[in-house]
Formats: structure tokens, sequence, C-alpha cells
């Protein structure tokens, strides 16, 4: 029972994570064209004026018509919804791929805010700061303290293009509190957080969102990893909540053949529009895997419902979310906006995967319904069946269907030392210590050699115990399979710290990812899989 509470918060906990996410992107054309809808003189003005002029008590007027539009937009869709103007603005940086900020990757650690890898050629780093150095003041602001959040640091460290934000810093090298002024420049956000060789042959690609820049990220590491070897590929869309457009439609132009059609799109004012690969492609003869869950949705279910469609890449892991509605951008002068629901995209073969909109299918009641444990409990729409170009059959309204299932594990896990550790940022705090102290006496020649032979010495082991007594968190007396995930993560941050900008980090937990295994297995079975046709 206690597996099945935990379970239970984790999943209503990752859909709403998952709703915020999907919320915060949009397919289709970004719009500047709102002033009809916004001066639009009807009976929800009228009544606005009316309540501003004669309302007997003080009252919000903007605080009113948020509401109201909002109470509006939840008679339509899911995914139409309106932005307050700070929202509206995370929104476009993420999809414009930049955002202005002075191009530091910080950890808090012990309530100081540390800056553990200076971006190339950022703000920062033609300033003079360097890594490690401990970031006491923003302005008139002190940055240390039990206070420190993540999104306070960056509303202090962001700002508008061009202004100086003052820093005070302790650089714990020579002892010294040095002034150091930055002027905020343009810091890229980058779409594709993973990119490095699972094994001789296979390259794994991460994407966390399709954004301005997510097609050359992607071929450039494409271009990168067949340099060192890859012939096949595995693009992991995992909890990837989707993005813009183009950025997929510029992925698939490189995977399909020409003239293949890529998506439609289509709705009761937007008539039907169809989208083809225009070009030779670089990967049209390569071996792709997809990963998804069930938290991979909207231009994620674009990209795999297509390979899929055309027998030209295999699915691996759980249903996607089922999103397949097109948003348009709409401004208003305040700087907030709205997104709306304007047409539903199909896949190649004329599938529709948006899931109903008032039918219990979030993350929970999928697993309640054993779709996480077999895959005969996944839902499928017989209506709506629909051919592969080699027969196979593939379904409708619901999300991506995966060709190869994988099932929760219930054996896996992270135990209670572990989640502890996690939670109060232990690990990372030993490890960046660790790592300010030992970087000169490690006897690794690169990051290549410190992933293959760094272990977690006993005395490191014994180090870190001691470092978790001190936070109430006993060490003594976890089992085998909870210390080997404890040093796992541990060597990972250690690394991230010591071989910054070199997807250490995430190579390291890779090895131990059964989804990336069960993914790199497919390849073997690919061609058995992609030709078989299920009666």
């Amino acid at each position: 029972m206690e597996l099945l509470r935990q379970l239970k918060r984790f999943f209503w906990v990752a859909f709403a994570v998952l709703s915020i996410f999907v919320l915060g992107f949009y397919i289709g054309i970004h719009s500047g064209e709102n002033v009809y809808y916004y001066n639009a003189q009807g009976k929800l003005d009228k009544m606005l004026h009316i309540i501003q002029q004669r309302y007997v008590d003080s009252v919000s007027v903007d605080t009113l018509e948020k509401n109201a539009i909002q109470n509006i937009l939840e008679q339509l869709d899911p995914h139409s919804y309106y932005l307050e103007p700070i929202t509206m603005q995370a929104s476009e940086e993420v999809l414009r791929g930049e955002f202005y900020g002075i191009g530091i990757q910080y950890a808090i650690l012990q309530d100081t805010l540390v800056a553990v890898s200076i971006l190339p050629d950022g703000p920062a780093k033609m300033a003079g700061l360097l890594r490690g150095d401990r970031i006491l003041k923003a302005d008139t602001t002190l940055v240390t303290g039990k206070w420190l959040q993540v999104d306070s640091v960056k509303t202090l460290l962001k700002g508008k293009k061009g202004t100086r934000v003052q820093l005070s810093i302790f650089r714990k090298s020579n002892g010294e509190t040095l002034p150091i002024s930055v002027v905020r420049g343009e810091v890229q956000i980058p779409t594709l957080s993973s990119a490095f060789m699972y094994d001789k042959q296979t390259g794994y690609l991460r994407l966390n969102a399709f954004g301005d820049r997510t097609y050359q990220e992607f071929m450039q590491a494409v271009q990168d990893l067949q340099a060192e070897g890859a012939k096949q590929f595995i693009i992991d869309l995992r909890d990837n909540g989707g993005g813009l457009l183009r950025a997929v439609l510029s992925m698939l132009d490189e995977i399909l053949p020409v003239g293949s059609l890529l998506l439609y799109t289509e709705g009761k004012h937007n008539p039907r529009r169809e989208y083809y690969a225009d070009k030779q492609g670089k990967l049209e003869n390569v071996p792709l895997v997809v990963m998804m869950n069930q938290n991979s949705a909207s231009a994620s279910e674009i990209l795999a419902g297509a390979l899929q469609d055309y027998d030209r890449g295999v699915v691996v892991g759980r249903r996607s979310f089922g999103k397949g509605l097109v948003q348009e951008s709409f401004d208003f002068s305040d700087g907030s906006g709205l997104r709306l629901t304007t047409a539903r995209y199909f896949t190649p073969s004329g599938r529709s995967i948006q899931k109903p909109y008032h039918k219990k299918d979030d993350a929970w009641a999928r697993y309640e319904r054993g779709e996480f444990f077999l895959a005969d409990s996944m839902l499928k729409n017989d209506s709506l069946v629909y051919k592969t170009k080699a027969g196979r059959k593939v379904y409708g309204a619901g999300g991506i269907l995966p060709d190869v299932f994988i099932a929760l594990d219930t054996t896996l896990g992270y135990g209670k030392a572990w989640q502890a550790l996690q939670q109060k940022r232990l690990l990372g705090d030993f490890a960046f210590a660790l790592a300010e102290r030992e970087k000169f006496s490690f006897p690794f020649k690169n990051v290549q050699d410190f992933e293959h032979h760094f272990v977690v010495q006993e005395s490191v082991w014994q180090d870190l115990a001691k470092h978790a007594q001190k936070h109430d968190i006993s060490l003594s007396k976890i089992n085998a399979k909870e210390q080997k995930e404890i040093k796992l993560w541990l060597k990972a941050y250690l690394g991230s710290y010591l071989y910054p900008n070199t997807y250490i980090f995430e190579k390291i937990l890779a090895k131990e990812d059964t989804w990336i295994q069960k993914a790199a297995e497919t390849f073997s079975d690919y061609d058995k899989i992609l030709k078989s046709v299920k009666e």
C-alpha cells in the first residue's frame, strides 16, 4: 500500500508538472495580430465598464477581466489558455532558445550561490567570473541564506540586454572578496540536453523541447556523433512536452524521402494544409529508435507518429500524452497573450492522436488501468485503425502507441536515503566540495578516462556518510543496491563539476537506465519489427 501511495503521489505531481510544461509551448504560427480580439466591443467589455463606473465597492477590473478570459477558455479545449506577461515572456524565451542574463550555470550549495560552470564567450566569462566563485550580492541584494530559491536567483541575474548587474563574489582559491560588474547579454538555452555515444555504433540524443535552435542543435550533434562512428541513433523524447512545428518538420525533412507527406493540419477556420519533405535528407537511411513516455506530447508525437507511419523508426516506451491540437499565439498590449487552438494536426496516415477532452486519461488513470504494466492494457480505439506503409496497424485518438512496450519495474526506484540526500541537495553539495578539494589530485587524463576508471573509494564513501549524518541521514544500514545508486549519482555529479559542458552527468546515468538499454537492444530486431504486419 505504501508503494501504491508513493506512486500515486508521483503520478499526480508528474501530471501537474507536465500540464504546466505542455501549456508553456505552442505549435504553429506566432501571430502579432491581436487588435480585433483585444478591442472588440461586446457584452463583456460593456459589463466591465459598467462595473468600473457604478459598482458599490472598489474592485480590480483587470482581475475581473483576467478571470473572465480564463473562464471562457475553460469552456473550449485543455490547450487554449491565457498567459500573464511574466509567463508569456518565459514561454517565448524557451521557444526562442535564448534570454538575456550573465551566462552561468549555478548551484545552491550550503545556502550559497556557486558558479559551477561559466558559459564560453558569455557575459560572465568576459567580466572575469570564474568557476567556483561564490556570489554574495547582486546589486544591493544579498544572495546567501536559506531563502535562496532557483526562481528568485533567476530574477536577480536576468534582465534587459545591455543592463549591468554589480556582483560581489568570494573567490575561495585566494580567499578574496571581489566586485565584478557584468553587462547582461544573450544567453542560449539548449533544447538538446544530451548527445553522446552510447556504444561503439549507437548515438544517443535527448531533446527537452522543440524550439528555434532545435534543428540546428540536433543536426550538429548528429554530425559530431557520426564523426565518432555512430551508425544508428536513439532519440529520447521522454517528458518532452512539445514546441515549435517548424522545428520538428525540419527534422523530419532530414529523415523521410523527398515528397513524403510529413503532416497536415485542419480546422473550421483553417483549410487543410499539408507539409511535405522537400530535400534530400542526411538521415534517410539511418536506423532510428524513438523513446517516449506518457509525458511526451505535441511535437514529440508528430515526430514519432510520422516515423511510425512510414515504418521509418521504432517507437519504444509507453503510450504518449495525446495532444493533437495546433495553437496560435495572440499578443496583448500589456505583454500578456492568448494561446488559442485553431486546428488539429494529423499524421501522414490520417491519425488524429488527440485524446478526448473530458475522458480521464492522465498518468494516474493509466496506472490504475494497468497500462504501465501490460501492453494489452493500453487504450485502443478499434474504430480508428490505420495502416503504416508496411501494413502494420496503428491507432488514432489517444496518443502514439509504442512498437516496443516498456513495463513499469516496481523493483526499481531510489531508496529513502537517496531521496533524502537529493531533497537536501547534499549529493551535489558534497560532490562540488570534493571536486574543489581534489581536482588537481585526480589521476585522470580527460573526461573519458574519468568515466571509465573513477570509482567511489571507501574513504570518499565514509566522508559522504559523515556529511549525511550531520543532516540526520544515516547511510550505515542501506542495502547494496541503494549504495550503488548513491555512488552512481555521486560520480555523475562529480564528473559534471570536473568536466562541465561534456554531457558526462547524463552519460554516467544512462549506463544504468533500463529504458536506454532496451532501446539499444531494439536495433538487433529493427528490420523484423518494422516489417512485421500485426493482424
